[in-house]
């Protein structure tokens, strides 16, 4: 989140849904165990999304993604946000948070690499290592998950 309507993610997230796909946003740990609850319970895909927008544990927000994606390996614009403004309920109506400070233009640049590499880094999100297509779309086994990894600073 980098403010109380902006969900910031990557444009490969959001990017080849077939016409009418609809974009969801948790900030749950875990949403897997209600997913499979929802199975067992065979609830369709309509009445998860139901289930889960009146429990709060997902808000609907509407994807942009960078113009420019898939760019070049140089610069592939895998930018992404899920706005949730003109909603009913923005994510600041169903958890709280402190939002993201995004690094001012050439910030990073300016600090040099040595000294990004000196600072903890952080990826956090619940994809797996790697989704399946299929008919219907992507899945992702088990990424139901919030997952957290440190990472190098890599320029």
């Amino acid at each position: 989140m980098i403010d109380r309507d902006t969900y910031l993610t990557a444009a490969h997230c959001t990017d080849d849904w077939p016409q009418g796909a609809r974009f969801f946003v948790s900030l749950e740990q875990d949403v897997q165990t209600p997913l499979n609850q929802a199975a067992a319970a065979s609830l369709t895909a309509q009445q998860t999304a139901d289930l889960f927008l009146s429990e709060k544990l997902v808000v609907e927000g509407t994807a942009h993604q960078d113009a420019a994606y898939p760019g070049p390996a140089s610069d592939a614009h895998d930018i992404a946000v899920v706005d949730f403004s003109g909603r009913t309920t923005a994510p600041a109506d169903a958890w709280t948070f402190t939002p993201a400070r995004l690094p001012t233009l050439n910030q990073l640049t300016a600090l040099g690499s040595r000294a990004l590499d000196s600072l903890d880094w952080m990826v956090a999100g619940y994809g797996t290592q790697e989704g399946t297509r299929g008919p219907g779309g992507h899945t992702f086994p088990g990424g139901g998950v919030r997952m957290k990894a440190p990472l190098d600073f890599k320029r």
